[in-house]
């Protein structure tokens, strides 16, 4: 992971505006409190969220009405950040309509594999941002300790105060996902 630090903080507008990454290079870019910052997925990364995203579909596809799962968008979430959340989930109401254009707004639910090179910068900074812009839940999915953890809040514009870790022998589910339960040992390669 680099971060890229100026004098001036760059905002969301400016960053949708720079032509980063534009070339297909296969980097990632979010902007971070204004700063922008350069991380690359690793293979193992992939094929977790490639596995939410098999459970995801298989519950939407399943009944009417249960929102809209999407993979690595980049999403405004206020003046100074924006993020390619690994995966979120729009509730029904809340679905990007304007497929043409990033997302103005984070889903209910924001999904981040942690890595060694994002573990604390997820756990911590983003964290923070995802939690005062509004996203419901932050689910925090660690490959190598084979475990998610599932960031709630007990009330609406609060912080995360729930929080439940789940080893491989659990069932992920969410009081916002009515029937959803997937496997956390299925996530894993």
């Amino acid at each position: 992971m680099v971060t890229v630090q100026t004098k001036t903080l760059m905002t969301a507008e400016q960053f949708m505006a720079f032509p980063i990454g534009e070339e297909g290079d296969g980097h990632r870019f979010e902007l971070l409190e204004g700063s922008v910052v350069v991380d690359e997925p690793l293979p193992v990364h992939q094929m977790v969220v490639f596995a939410l995203g098999y459970e995801f579909e298989t519950w939407i596809r399943a009944d009417a009405g249960r929102g809209q799962f999407m993979l690595n968008i980049d999403t405004r979430l206020d003046r100074l950040n924006l993020f390619g959340p690994d995966a979120q989930w729009y509730r029904a109401g809340r679905e990007i309509t304007d497929t043409f254009s990033r997302p103005q707004a984070a889903g209910d639910i924001a999904i981040e594999v942690l890595s060694p090179t994002t573990r604390r910068r997820d756990q911590t900074a983003k964290r923070g941002v995802y939690a005062r812009n509004g996203v419901a839940e932050l689910w925090l999915v660690d490959p190598v300790d084979r475990t998610v953890f599932a960031l709630r809040r007990s009330e609406a514009g609060g912080g995360y105060d729930i929080e439940d870790a789940l080893a491989s022998d659990a069932a992920l589910t969410s009081p916002l996902l009515p029937g959803f339960s997937a496997a956390v040992s299925d996530l894993f390669p």
